[in-house]
């Protein structure tokens, strides 16, 4: 290659000094006089791959960063049911339930409390981080098996809380694991 080529004839990337091939299209860029004997390296551009995949990974991060903020207002509602038993000591108080009544709200509301602010809150919150990481991953096109295993255990963890909230726990591991079908199938996209 000579000195004087310094931009791909096709897509117009900067060439590495001494470059046979584009490192962005693939484009044969050994012959400096631009004839038409070129022949063409068989890369898909990257911008072409980019496009084929562009709106999942965007889809797989926004729900990243849904299921963090709900994890956290998880734990903001954990904290708020304190507010709530003060305001049943308060109805004991002026007898609108009786004793009995609020010792089982009591025991209930404070298992519920625990278990949402410690497992469904740390269930969303991962899910969310891995979510992110595999929708950025794939927005990169790079680290394909990283992506689709992210994927997939971020979409089966909210159904470990299934008990609790089944509707959640059914519909937000259908759509995830649409998206894991989605990423695995996208396979020759990723670059690594």
């Amino acid at each position: 290659m000579s000195d004087e080529v310094k931009f791909c004839y096709k897509c117009g990337a900067n060439l590495p000094a001494g470059a046979d091939f584009c490192p962005e299209c693939g484009a044969n860029v050994g012959s400096a006089n631009g004839d038409s004997t070129r022949t063409e390296y068989t890369a898909r551009p990257v911008r072409d791959a980019k496009d084929a995949i562009s709106p999942f990974p965007m889809l797989i991060m926004i729900y990243g960063v849904l299921s963090v903020i709900g994890g956290v207002l998880i734990f903001i509602v954990g904290i708020s049911i304190d507010a709530i038993l003060n305001m049943m000591l308060e109805a004991l108080k002026e007898g609108y339930i009786t004793e009995e009544d609020y010792e089982l709200f009591v025991s209930y509301t404070k298992l519920l409390n625990i278990y949402a602010c410690t497992t469904v809150g740390v269930l969303h919150i991962l899910s969310g981080i891995l979510a992110f990481l595999a929708g950025s991953w794939a927005s990169d096109l790079v680290k394909w098996q990283s992506s689709v295993v992210c994927c997939a255990v971020a979409a089966i963890l909210p159904a470990l809380y299934f008990v609790f909230d089944p509707y959640t726990a059914i519909l937000l591991p259908v759509i995830g694991l649409l998206m894991t079908y989605i990423l695995y199938s996208k396979r020759d996209l990723f670059t690594s």
